[in-house]
């Protein structure tokens, strides 16, 4: 209800008194009434804002414990679950991604020494991105052989599990790319490929062997689990055979048309 600031006649809607022409006013309860329901709204909009500023929060904390945790004692890798499942698939992706920077930022620092004042930087996203989705997909066909040679040695192992403990073990290696990356920065070529050669044949050939040993020894101490485990590493390099074969070319072609594509003349 408006009330006349002049006669304090009320009425309902309008700008000026229709008795006298005084201008009009928001009476007490209907500010009172205005003043609660932007509050209220207000603190609707708050609490799910602070809910979800909580949540990243406590997942970035449980992340980081899991990540220090398993950089202290990889060893415990071997014993994680489907619970861990979320925290692995964002260690495999971090590990891509560290790969990724370090390959990029040693090619630019290369370009960038050779250009010198003729050429600014590569494209960022489109080599980036190529080199990260490469990494994920050779990182599948490790995963892929786990789970064929881990069926084999009747391993009652979920698919989650072993995702799980993959990631979990890649830990210590997506550590070492910080390393790679400042030498990448740096244009030392040798060290930083040393560095990434060396955590990719680790993640591709070593782990998916170490798992598989320890999940076959669970099911029977005395099998072929010897031979169980470096037939991951068989079934893998013919996996990564047939990928390198079939898309390989296209990547690289890929690669040097956006290299190219950068050179100023």
């Amino acid at each position: 209800m408006l009330v006349c600031s002049n006669c304090n006649q009320t009425q309902s809607e309008g700008k000026f008194c229709g008795s006298c022409g005084g201008a009009l006013e928001a009476s007490n309860q209907q500010s009172h009434q205005e003043a609660t329901a932007a509050s209220e709204t207000a603190a609707t909009t708050t609490v799910p804002q602070n809910e979800r500023i909580a949540q990243v929060q406590n997942g970035l904390k449980d992340y980081g414990n899991y990540f220090t945790g398993l950089l202290k004692n990889p060893t415990d890798g071997l014993s994680t679950n489907d619970n861990h499942f979320l925290n692995s698939l964002i260690t495999i992706v971090l590990y891509a991604l560290t790969l990724s920077l370090s390959i990029y930022f040693l090619v630019n620092s290369l370009y960038s020494t050779y250009m010198g004042n003729f050429g600014g930087s590569l494209p960022f996203f489109a080599i980036n991105s190529r080199l990260m989705f490469f990494t994920l997909l050779l990182l599948a066909t490790a995963l892929v052989s786990i789970v064929v040679m881990m069926k084999l040695a009747k391993s009652t192992a979920t698919f989650k599990t072993i995702v799980s403990q993959f990631g979990s073990l890649a830990v210590p290696l997506t550590a070492v790319h910080a390393v790679a990356i400042i030498a990448g920065l740096a244009g030392a070529p040798v060290f930083t490929l040393v560095l990434t050669s060396s955590t990719l044949f680790l993640f591709l050939y070593i782990i998916p062997t170490i798992l598989v040993y320890e999940h076959a020894s669970a099911v029977d101490r005395t099998g072929q689990n010897v031979y169980l485990a470096l037939g991951t590493v068989v079934l893998t390099s013919l996996i990564v055979y047939f990928f390198l074969n079939t898309f390989m070319m296209d990547f690289i072609v890929g690669l040097e048309s956006m290299l190219y594509n950068s050179f100023p003349f």
